[in-house]
């Protein structure tokens, strides 16, 4: 590949079109563009980028955050709004998700089922949320005890 064609830089989260596909920099030496051609070699360590149709994805919850890491600047009695998946994908019933047009109680009941999945694995970073009020939290250790909204059982949230 001409120099003139790569990036300036390969930081973190730097994205190539090689061919026909797309692959992420994990690492890259030297880091530089103008580097590289000074030496006459770059040595790239990619990662092709593979996606997913939304419809091939298994959910292990039936709410996500906004953004990632919104976990990161909660404080443990502080909550924070997350988003039913169901409204982003198209017959969300094929995935395990409930219908857009589910009750609260179906809604609870699939993502009780889901949390109990969740409970056998264990991971440092989940939390809880209420998949009825759309919050979540960091706390753990508030799983099955009242939602301070609704009252309903907090389940496990993934936050990460």
């Amino acid at each position: 590949m001409p120099v003139e064609q790569l990036p300036e830089s390969f930081e973190s989260g730097t994205m190539m079109h090689i061919g026909a596909d797309n692959w992420y920099v994990v690492r890259a030496v030297p880091s530089l563009r103008a580097e590289a051609s000074g030496l006459g070699r770059l040595d790239l360590y990619l990662e092709k980028v593979v996606q997913i149709a939304p419809q091939e994805i298994s959910y292990s919850q039936v709410d996500i955050t906004e953004t990632f890491d919104d976990h990161l600047r909660l404080s443990p009695d502080e909550w924070v709004e997350t988003v039913p998946l169901n409204s982003m994908v198209d017959r969300p019933e094929l995935q395990g998700l409930p219908s857009k047009t589910a009750t609260p109680e179906e809604v609870h009941r699939i993502a009780l089922k889901l949390s109990a999945m969740r409970e056998s694995l264990p991971v440092e970073t989940d939390g809880v949320y209420c998949p009825l009020c759309h919050i979540a939290n960091t706390n753990l250790g508030r799983l099955k005890t009242p939602c301070p909204r609704c009252g309903r059982e907090l389940l496990k949230f993934g936050l990460t």
